[in-house]
């Protein structure tokens, strides 16, 4: 069953937990993942996101996690959707992460982008996978929920006849990281992000631990004790000193994920 707006969490009630993303899901910091992670032993909270992933390959590792670690009915599942334009391509035993397809990069260049690039194309897949995953994890008899980067967004949602065909399937994502927490607006909380000091490109928009677990608290009740909100603060102040850029499993939360190697 799908969790509902301003639901009481009570994660006592899951053996397991398996979340699924971009980075916005597994990172160098805390995410609303490793928050409700925090629930749960190491070996039973499942953190699947990868930075740069696709709606193609979260779809593809909900899939393959489901075949390796056969979700049941016991378990919690959350899937955090990502931006529809980016690409999701298999090459040389390994899934290539080159963000948004619309931006020349050493894989696609300018002819591809201008003739063989259609948003609404991407638009329309996105909205198969998310159908596809819900018509699983409805099978499977979960809880589950469903998160998004931006696909509230009119502009990312703008094609209607897509969006009536396919309302029922939408309607499930609750409210997404941009809205909640900017308004659309990136520039309207410079001064809560973090520096980008790998590549000194200015700010990281990636949401700090604080606004991701701002982010939980608008869509769920759940109740969080006092050191584990000591514990996402830490992690805050380290990366807003940057602290998490050279050294990252020294700052990462303890109760880290088990790493999971996927098998594609």
């Amino acid at each position: 069953m799908q969790l509902q707006l301003h639901q009481d969490l009570d994660l006592s009630n899951y053996q397991r937990f398996f979340a699924f993303g971009c980075s916005f899901t597994n990172f160098k910091w805390w995410t609303w993942a490793d928050i409700i992670g925090r629930y749960f032993n190491k070996d039973d909270y499942f953190n699947l996101g990868l930075g740069a992933s696709g709606n193609g390959n979260i779809f593809y590792r909900i899939i393959e996690s489901h075949k390796r670690f056969k979700i049941t009915s016991n378990d919690l599942v959350i899937v955090q959707w990502t931006n529809p334009l980016r690409e999701t391509r298999y090459v040389n035993n390994q899934w290539l992460l080159t963000g948004n397809i619309t931006r020349p990069n050493q894989y696609y260049n300018r002819w591809f982008i201008d003739n063989l690039i259609d948003p609404r194309g991407y638009f329309l897949e996105t909205a198969y996978k998310i159908s596809a995953t819900k018509l699983i994890l409805e099978n499977i008899g979960c809880d589950w929920d469903m998160l998004s980067l931006d696909l509230d967004d009119n502009q990312v949602r703008k094609y209607d006849d897509i969006v009536n065909v396919f309302k029922n399937d939408l309607n499930c994502i609750k409210p997404s990281f941009h809205n909640l927490l900017n308004n659309f607006k990136y520039n309207t909380r410079l001064t809560e992000h973090a520096d980008d000091k790998k590549y000194n490109r200015g700010k990281d928009y990636h949401p700090t631990p604080l606004m991701h677990l701002e982010y939980l608290n608008k869509i769920y009740n759940l109740s969080i004790p006092t050191y584990i909100k000591d514990q996402i603060s830490q992690s805050n102040v380290d990366a807003l000193l940057g602290k998490m850029q050279d050294n990252v499993y020294d700052y990462v939360p303890a109760h880290r994920k088990a790493e999971r190697e996927q098998l594609f």
